[in-house]
């Protein structure tokens, strides 16, 4: 594994954008709701890197909501596919540092910076 393979060398990991590509995943089968699943089996997948050094994450245009069949027709019909835009199902597994830059809430990680060594990061979404 190519990942695997790298880790000794990398103190953290940075994903920019589009983590999972979840936002797609309905269009694979539009019988099924796939858009948590894709999430997830991306989380289960990259468990062996983010479990051995820090993961930040950044939110990119693939992360705003759910584009799916079923989501579309869930929130038409009864408005429940609503709990997911808004960049949800991304705030909801990630939690990135800076209360500074969240705010007193806590309740998203859109924007935050850090510092590592001499650098300062700083990750802004403009979505």
């Amino acid at each position: 594994n190519r990942l695997e393979s790298l880790k000794p060398k990398y103190d953290f990991m940075w994903i920019l954008g589009d983590i999972a590509y979840a936002d797609d995943a309905g269009w694979h089968n539009i019988f099924k709701f796939l858009y948590e699943d894709c999430f997830n089996g991306f989380m289960n997948w990259f468990q062996n890197i983010s479990a051995a050094m820090p993961l930040m994450v950044s939110p990119g245009n693939h992360e705003s909501e759910c584009h799916s069949v079923r989501c579309v027709l869930s929130n038409a019909v009864s408005g429940t596919g609503s709990a997911l835009r808004n960049f949800t199902a991304y705030n909801s597994r990630f939690h990135m540092p800076s209360a500074e830059s969240v705010g007193a809430d806590r309740t998203h990680s859109m924007w935050y910076s850090f510092n590592y060594g001499p650098v300062h990061f700083v990750s802004i979404n403009t979505e």
